[in-house]
């Protein structure tokens, strides 16, 4: 009779479960990977996007480059072409599949993907610019400037001090569009376009 009443003692106390408290336990330190968690992955899932702006970024203007130098200018096909007239970005879509390219500075947001490309260029041919939208509010760009009689040199007018190629980029943006006049992209720090990529986006603070 004793080891019976020990046995049903055992059995009683080998299947208790767990106490509220240790249960509320559990859940806060659930609750604190959690919060650890998220802000991480929501960080590294937005410098991949910005790494896939950048990149797309780049292919565009080398994808303009190529046109620029089989016609010495960024001026779209006349009227009358029969392959895409008066339309750079239908020359560069055609180019460059992977992209989707909208030309007179057509703004980007946060419902277009990284590889929608915002297109503008000079009325004389002599430059190009290209924005995308990082999809986490920051807006990323690129300008070229082939010729010392761009208007976007200091020397006409403009805010550079010297032809070539430059990068800008901003933050908390909700849209962005290419230039289409000489200037600085809304949002954008001081000096606002620089010669890397890398050091817009630490200016930026992105």
């Amino acid at each position: 009779m004793l080891v019976s009443l020990r046995n049903v003692w055992w059995l009683s106390s080998s299947e208790s479960g767990f106490t509220l408290i240790e249960l509320m336990v559990v859940l806060l330190i659930m609750a604190v990977l959690i919060a650890i968690a998220i802000p991480t992955f929501l960080g590294v899932r937005g410098s991949a996007q910005d790494r896939a702006a950048q990149e797309n970024l780049v292919t565009a203007m080398v994808t303009a480059k190529g046109y620029y130098v089989s016609k010495q200018n960024y001026l779209p096909p006349p009227a009358t072409a029969t392959v895409c007239p008066s339309s750079i970005s239908c020359i560069l879509n055609t180019r460059e599949p992977s992209l989707r390219f909208f030309g007179a500075g057509s703004s980007v947001d946060s419902s277009d993907s990284s590889n929608t490309v915002s297109e503008a260029h000079g009325s004389k041919g002599y430059s190009i610019n290209f924005a995308i939208y990082g999809q986490n509010g920051s807006c990323w760009y690129i300008l070229d400037v082939e010729s010392q009689s761009s208007q976007w040199l200091q020397s006409n007018g403009g805010v550079l001090p010297d032809s070539g190629q430059y990068f800008s980029a901003a933050k908390g943006q909700t849209s962005c569009a290419a230039l289409t006049s000489p200037g600085y992209p809304p949002g954008s720090p001081a000096p606002h376009w620089f010669t890397s990529i890398n050091t817009a986006s630490a200016k930026a603070g992105l």
